[in-house]
């Protein structure tokens, strides 16, 4: 076994350690403050188990620590032995090693109540008190160690590890109830207290408690998932979400079993003399095992990279889509029909009663079938291992540059110089190339573009460039078919702001401001917004522009919007801050999106070669205006006229996440 499997091995027992601690001793807490002497006995013959348990506990942090200082440092554990600065340097200068030592140390305390319990030198009211501390420190224990888990890394650090602790301590809690659950509803099937109201309350008082502890596990688990999961592809691609798979499916088959319980146990508990404690009792014994088997994925994810920073794979030859199959007729019709037979026949299932019942069943669940098999047929669209894969390459404006560069070089002779589909090799292929005008967000993702470009598409003829474009000039040519595909859909930009609409990322870029300090756009986020002018290239009104801005740069400033001047025409000297760098690699960027209603481009280049353009970039990064002069000589002439779109701007909250990893 690798260090790595022994370590999940060992925080896996060590888990469950702490789960028979802490929910052990709440169940036999709640046992001792029956009034069924039975009972108190019963509970006084098990409280001496928890020493040994406790004993274990500390031998598997111990033993863990001594595992991940190892994988940490990158020696052999014998050689750690030999080289004890190093595992000091672990334990007493990382935070994951201080926060293990602080799990150790506060584990510990433990054997204090296990060993009065043990050694029953209390009396039965002092072994309450020992048994709600021990519950109470394994519990806080537990609550240890998620401050140096996947939550304590991320941002949002401050509600993320509240809510794994939730998760961690009531999944414990619950889980160490169960043995003792299990063995007390043995014991009653056999003795006299299966007549005791004492011994009902006490089973149907913890499956009370287990189901809040399962509700938190599911509320929180759901929330943590949702963060460190961001799609489909993360869930069924990546490790980290197989293995939340299999936690959901373990949790489903639990939740059965906890409502055959609750349906068929619980309701008798009261009312009936033996109202099936063995059968209980095995049936909460498939659930400890389906519980145990839980911890042991929970222990494997917290050594399992995060989906969010992992590679999907996707393992599947489909996808589902709405967007990209719903508006293609008759694919809604037949999808509703198909809806309504399969509501229908659900219906009808659980409605069935008398002789024929049983068929008409059988031939609700065909119907059913059917109905589900027409939805996912017609909803599916054909992916690719990259399909759900994200790009590592940020969108900016030097991306798209030089992925415009790979078009015109590798893709120009068949989809045409001007992208539309057009080039002089498209009628030796066996189907015609992509139009890159067209909207291609919904039918294909930017992982289906990645794998194309690698792999080609033997289908329609297109050859494969794996040999040609690395990894980061596949991304890059797909960050400016994202700038040119959604510059024909920002023909609809205007030069006043629609409200609450904003929906096109601005490619972002570096630059040096005035002060020699290098930033990027992005340092603007959630501070201000900003008026991008690229002036005409020959720097005939370049100055006098400048010169306007530089007057009304203080009432800009004042309605939180500053001034990027992208030319190298003008002098510093102008009272605004100049692009000079890049600046003909940021004018070809944001020239892809300066189409508009009344002129798209004559499909004869890729981009409009504007001469002049300005676009409006609200505080989080999306372009919300856009002038330009040639069509509308006279709007923003003077910057003043720009205050009631700022206002607009300014009152607005962010409507959608950044726009960075927007990559269709």
């Amino acid at each position: 076994m690798t260090p790595t499997m022994w370590l999940a091995l060992l925080r896996g027992l060590g888990h469950v350690s702490l789960a028979l601690l802490a929910g052990g001793s709440l169940f036999l807490l709640m046992a001792r403050r029956t009034s069924d002497p039975a009972v108190v006995g019963w509970s006084r013959r098990w409280q001496s188990q928890f020493l040994g348990i406790a004993v274990v506990y500390l031998a598997c942090s111990a033993a863990a620590i001594l595992f991940q200082a190892s994988i940490t440092v990158e020696e052999q554990l014998t050689q750690l032995f030999h080289n004890v600065e190093l595992l000091r340097a672990y334990v007493l200068d990382t935070w994951h090693g201080r926060t293990a030592l602080a799990g150790l140390v506060t584990g510990s305390t433990m054997l204090f109540p296990a060993l009065l319990l043990a050694f029953k030198l209390g009396s039965n009211g002092g072994d309450q008190y020992f048994l709600a501390a021990l519950s109470a420190i394994a519990t806080l224990t537990a609550g240890i160690g998620p401050l140096s888990g996947h939550a304590a890394a991320d941002e949002a650090t401050h509600w993320l590890v509240p809510l794994h602790v939730s998760h961690l301590v009531g999944m414990l809690l619950w889980i160490g109830g169960l043995p003792l659950w299990i063995a007390f509803a043995l014991w009653s099937a056999q003795h006299s207290a299966s007549a005791s109201p004492a011994a009902a309350r006490l089973l149907h008082g913890f499956s009370i408690l287990a189901t809040v502890f399962v509700a938190v596990i599911v509320v929180s688990g759901l929330l943590l998932t949702s963060t460190f999961v961001e799609s489909i592809g993360d869930l069924l691609g990546t490790e980290y979400g197989q293995l939340i798979c299999g936690k959901v499916t373990l949790l489903a088959g639990v939740l059965l079993i906890a409502n055959h319980l609750r349906r068929c146990f619980l309701p008798q508990l009261f009312a009936v003399h033996d109202p099936g404690y063995a059968r209980a009792a095995r049936s909460v014994g498939v659930e400890f095992l389906l519980a145990l088997l839980i911890l042991a994925l929970a222990s494997v994810l917290g050594q399992t990279t995060p989906a969010v920073h992992d590679r999907p794979i996707w393992p599947l030859p489909f996808r589902f889509s709405l967007a990209a199959t719903w508006p293609a007729w008759p694919t809604p019709l037949v999808t509703t029909i198909a809806a309504v037979v399969t509501v229908a026949a659900i219906g009808l299932f659980l409605a069935a009663r008398g002789r024929r019942a049983a068929w008409v069943r059988a031939a609700c669940v065909f119907a059913a079938a059917i109905g589900l098999s027409v939805i996912g047929r017609e909803l599916s669209v054909q992916a690719f291992p990259d399909t759900y894969r994200q790009s590592n390459v940020a969108y900016q404006t030097v991306s798209i540059v030089a992925g415009m560069h790979n078009f015109r070089k590798l893709c120009a002779d068949c989809h045409g110089v001007g992208g539309l589909g057009d080039g002089p090799l498209r009628s030796s292929l066996v189907r015609p190339p992509a139009n890159f005008s067209e909207p291609h967000t919904a039918l294909h993702t930017a992982g289906d573009m990645y794998w194309w470009i690698g792999h080609g598409i033997p289908a329609s003829g297109m050859p494969s460039f794996g040999d040609v474009l690395n990894e980061q000039a596949r991304w890059d040519t797909i960050n400016f078919l994202r700038a040119f595909s959604e510059g024909f859909q920002a023909r609809i930009l205007q030069p006043s702001v629609v409200p609450s609409r904003p929906w096109l990322g601005a490619p972002d870029f570096y630059f040096e401001d005035k002060d020699g300090v290098q930033r990027e756009l992005k340092d603007y986020r959630e501070h201000a917004n900003v008026l991008l002018v690229f002036p005409s290239r020959n720097g005939a009104d370049a100055t006098q522009r400048a010169r306007q801005l530089a007057s009304a740069s203080e009432t800009l400033r004042s309605a939180r919007c500053d001034i990027l001047f992208v030319s190298d025409k003008v002098p510093d000297q102008m009272g605004v801050e100049v692009l000079r760098d890049q600046a003909d690699e940021i004018r070809t960027a944001y020239d892809l999106l300066s189409r508009t209603i009344v002129d798209r481009g004559d499909g004869r280049q890729l981009g409009m070669g504007r001469d002049r353009m300005e676009f409006l970039i609200d505080r989080f990064g999306f372009i919300r205006a856009r002038w330009i002069p040639a069509e509308d000589p006279g709007r923003w002439t003077l910057p003043e006229t720009l205050l009631s779109d700022l206002r607009i701007l300014n009152d607005e909250p962010q409507i959608l996440a950044f726009p960075d990893n927007h990559v269709h």
